[in-house]
């Protein structure tokens, strides 16, 4: 091993007495470098060896090449000497061997790749990325970035074979499926503009030759003009690739969808760089058209909740459905097709889930008509009559929350009284159905009537926290008492897992506006609550947070405070779970309070910061997170 080396260390001699004859380092700096560079060496060799110490030995490379860089630049030296490329060539030495003993790491793969892209090895990083494909046939990314670096040097042909062998590694993936489909949509677009250029300019060539007065008939016994060949269909690889990738991917509605956002803004992209030609349409423009229309055919007929959608995407999750039904309406509307058959459609047939996504599309698109009673305002008040709307509380709560912005607050309450209509004999109460009485009752009604809204608030059991805070708003926005008594039954309806900051930071902050001592009381409040949530630890250590950060930044350290906030910092990091993250910034926020009770002189008592350094190392799971925002915070202080 230390044969090796030394052998290495030896091969360095010329670059370095070239970096010393250009004075770019002293003596003194070439005799660390070396020693720098002669424990990488060993460490390398050691058994056994790790990746991250082939990327550690890289990283010092590269910041001793940026330094070199910098010393070249302002002593001026212009001519290129052995200096200036031994270390990109020493670094790629580096990546090679590693990549020679790790061939399972895609991440040192990857950062191969990315040091060949920032340090402009073009040759050495196509052979990266043969070398990548070839022991990794599965990663799809190393496929696309072998493609895509042939197609940016003109290599049409080797890109197209690059694709095509990584769709036989993984024929379900989207993403080679949808580079294959733009890349043979590009190619067609090429030869378009290409054949244009040609019969333009042969048609100038007519003009001239016709309009000239010196034309001579031709000669016989002339050669023949080479006729031009009759023109084919250029789109015909790109529907076949289509047609094919539709039945590879069809078993998968996520992965088919993928693909289809893709092929979409190809088609719609050509279509529009394609010009209108007069008369008969060209074979081109015709295939065109033809594949415009089986993309419109195919995310018509895959449509969840149509009688034409395959049997596979009848358990279509909500986000591939609300994705599919956008690009549905979207092709009907470029089609001349007007909102409110739209909105028919998307009421008969479609998911819940894209009923809403539509209600909030046609929302945005009534605030860009000038007028209020435009087409798109009127398929969204289509939806308030629909008995689906009116069942599903969530759903109605979505079409309000678009109306919302674009009616009345008087309409707004006409209608959510309509929709809760429907909804007389139900017994649950959901959060979004809470959201819809208080709009029914308006504002007055729900401040006058407290004790009714309350009891309502104790039967939910699924607020969301903007939710809550949002009611919250709604039932204190013209009295000031009886808060607590609000905020005890919203936090009792949050959701499982939902965070109380938005609620608690609501109450705080009105609170506050009354003073300081209305402040601090509030705090109790929400303290006194919280230890009542015994089951919920989580929840109480939450509400205890908001608190803690809330009395940090409103008031100063005094010897009086001072002892309180410790007890609460104490409880807090008690009911953090070890592997939380919030758990590390408690510990960064004890630190703080500690030093500023320090500077205003009221830390007698407190721990001392380097107790409480060795403590949060001994508590955190994510030493590393923590140590580098205390170091962080140690420098600003």
């Amino acid at each position: 091993m230390a044969d090796q080396v030394e052998q290495v260390m030896q091969d360095m001699v010329p670059e370095l007495d070239d970096l010393s004859r250009k004075r770019i380092f002293n003596q003194a700096e070439l005799k660390q470098i070396i020693r720098r560079r002669r424990d990488f060496e060993y460490l390398l060799h050691r058994t056994p060896s790790k990746p991250q110490d082939y990327l550690g030995y890289v990283q010092y490379e590269v910041a001793l090449e940026c330094l070199r860089k910098r010393r070249s630049k302002a002593q001026n030296w212009r001519r290129k000497t052995l200096s200036d490329y031994a270390g990109i060539g020493r670094m790629h030495s580096i990546f090679n061997r590693g990549l020679a003993k790790f061939k399972s790491d895609t991440r040192l793969w990857y950062q191969h790749v990315d040091f060949c892209l920032r340090s402009g090895s073009s040759k050495i990083l196509s052979k990266v990325l043969m070398k990548a494909v070839k022991f990794h046939p599965r990663e799809v990314h190393f496929w696309l970035l072998a493609a895509d670096r042939e197609l940016k040097l003109g290599h049409i042909k080797a890109a197209r074979a690059l694709l095509m062998r990584g769709i036989r590694f993984s024929p379900g993936s989207p993403k080679l499926w949808g580079e294959f489909v733009r890349l043979e949509a590009q190619v067609a677009r090429n030869l378009c503009s290409l054949r244009r250029a040609e019969v333009a300019s042969e048609a100038e060539a007519a003009q001239k030759a016709s309009s000239s007065a010196f034309a001579q008939p031709a000669a016989d016994g002339a050669a023949p003009k080479k006729e031009l060949s009759a023109e084919t269909d250029v789109w015909a690889p790109a529907r076949l690739i289509f047609r094919r990738s539709l039945k590879k991917l069809d078993a998968k509605p996520q992965s088919c969808v993928a693909f289809l956002m893709v092929a979409v803004p190809c088609v719609e992209e050509a279509v529009t760089s394609q010009p209108v030609t007069e008369g008969a349409p060209s074979l081109a423009a015709s295939g065109l058209q033809q594949w415009q229309q089986e993309l419109w055919a195919a995310v018509a007929e895959r449509r969840t909740g149509t009688d034409t959608a395959p049997p596979a995407w009848a358990d279509a999750a909500d986000d591939e459905a609300m994705q599919l039904w956008h690009l549905w309406w979207m092709q009907e509307r470029a089609q001349g097709r007007g909102w409110r058959g739209v909105a028919k459609d998307v009421l008969a047939h479609a998911p819940l889930a894209a009923v809403r996504h539509c209600a909030s599309f046609l929302g945005e698109a009534a605030k860009l008509e000038e007028q209020s009673s435009g087409a798109p305002m009127k398929a969204l008040l289509s939806f308030i009559t629909s008995e689906r709307v009116a069942s599903d509380e969530k759903t109605g709560m979505a079409v309000l929350e678009a109306l919302e912005s674009n009616i009345s607050f008087s309409e707004v309450q006409e209608h959510a009284s309509t929709l809760l209509s429907v909804r007389a004999g139900a017994s649950e109460v959901s959060g979004p159905c809470v959201r819809l009485r208080l709009l029914a009752m308006g504002t007055d009604a729900v401040s006058t009537q407290r004790k009714a809204v309350v009891g309502m608030l104790r039967e939910a059991s699924d607020l969301t926290s903007t939710y809550a805070a949002q009611i919250f708003a709604v039932i204190t926005s013209k009295q000031a008492t009886g808060a607590d008594e609000v905020l005890d039954a919203l936090l009792h309806a949050l959701v499982k897992g939902a965070s109380p900051r938005p609620l608690v930071e609501a109450f705080l902050a009105k609170a506050l506006l009354q003073g300081l001592p209305a402040f601090h009381a509030a705090c109790t409040v929400v303290l006194a609550i919280g230890a009542k949530l015994w089951e919920a630890p989580q929840l109480r250590a939450a509400m205890l947070a908001v608190v803690l950060e809330g009395e940090l930044r409103v008031s100063t350290p005094t010897a009086s405070s001072a002892q309180s906030l410790q007890a609460k910092f104490e409880e807090l990091v008690t009911l953090l779970h070890d592997a939380d993250p919030a758990k590390v910034d408690c510990w960064v926020q004890y630190l703080e309070f500690v030093q500023q009770a320090s500077h205003y002189g009221c830390a007698e008592g407190l721990p001392t910061m380097t107790t409480l350094h060795w403590r949060a190392m001994r508590s955190v799971a994510d030493q590393a997170l923590y140590t580098e925002r205390s170091q962080k915070l140690m420098t600003q202080l």
